[in-house]
């Protein structure tokens, strides 16, 4: 479940030696936010982590963001996803990292999200993120 794959980049964030001011949650789901919500109220994690929809998270910014995109079918359906103004919004809130939690199949289906997990997969991984993090969680990371 990819909510499952969210708490584990929390998680990682969480327990990082790395200073965590902010941390946000960015989905297009209401009901993944809510779902998600729940999953951190039972975590003990070492930070606060704020939870959006890609409507709410305008014009706020957090030091990391985990964008959870929902999307998983066969046809590659991305739905609110295809929206680039959606995408825009959940890409751009991060000063210091991005973490984007998807199916890689499903969501590369769309020309903007495969230039994304392209970009992703070429990127040098700077800190915070780490390879360690990467191998941990199955998701592209920006």
């Amino acid at each position: 479940m990819e909510a499952d794959q969210v708490m584990k980049v929390l998680e990682w964030v969480s327990r990082s030696k790395q200073p965590h001011h902010s941390v946000a949650v960015i989905t297009s789901y209401v009901a993944q936010k809510q779902l998600i919500k729940k999953m951190v109220a039972r975590m003990s994690l070492s930070m606060k982590v704020e939870l959006a929809t890609t409507q709410t998270a305008q014009a706020k910014e957090w030091d990391y963001t985990v964008v959870s995109t929902v999307r998983s079918n066969q046809r590659g359906l991305i739905g609110f996803n295809a929206d680039r103004r959606r995408t825009n919004v959940g890409m751009s809130r991060a000063k210091v990292c991005t973490v984007v939690v998807g199916n890689r199949c499903c969501m590369t289906t769309d020309p903007d999200w495969k230039v994304i997990a392209e970009h992703c997969k070429q990127a040098t991984f700077h800190a915070p993120v780490t390879a360690a993090l990467a191998n941990e969680v199955e998701s592209f990371v920006a």
